[in-house]
């Protein structure tokens, strides 16, 4: 799995899929507006790329909406439930959560990032 950041037109999805062998999972964060806006063209990549999902990088977008998202991250459910219903719409997963996993030596170590308010709705993904 690939997550490609800052993700706000097509454009880098094409190319990281140009450059990477065609099973490799990639998933795109949308951290701005622009993200946001251009999302379904995003998300239509996932025809031609190995797009697999969305993911939200909730304090990158808070930063540049100007708004304090918070705990219970209020501010950001119109956004966040737009990652979803774009997500669905193409057939991909939108990602509450992210996890890290990295061998240490001879130690596995995964590193678990907390789960996102995306709405509240049973998430359910596959």
């Amino acid at each position: 799995m690939v997550v490609l950041p800052k993700v706000s037109t097509p454009e880098p999805i094409h190319a990281v899929t140009r450059g990477i062998a065609q099973d490799i999972r990639l998933w795109a964060m949308i951290e701005s507006c622009m993200g946001l806006i251009r999302m379904p063209d995003i998300a239509g990549a996932s025809k031609t790329t190995g797009l697999a999902g969305l993911l939200v990088g909730t304090n990158d977008l808070a930063a540049e909406m100007r708004c304090h998202a918070g705990v219970d991250r209020h501010a950001l459910i119109p956004a966040l439930s737009q990652v979803v219903i774009t997500a669905r719409a193409w057939g991909l997963t939108p990602v509450s959560r992210l996890s890290c996993q990295a061998k240490v030596g001879h130690t596995k170590l995964v590193i678990e990032i907390p789960k996102y308010t995306i709405n509240y709705a049973k998430e359910t993904t596959k």
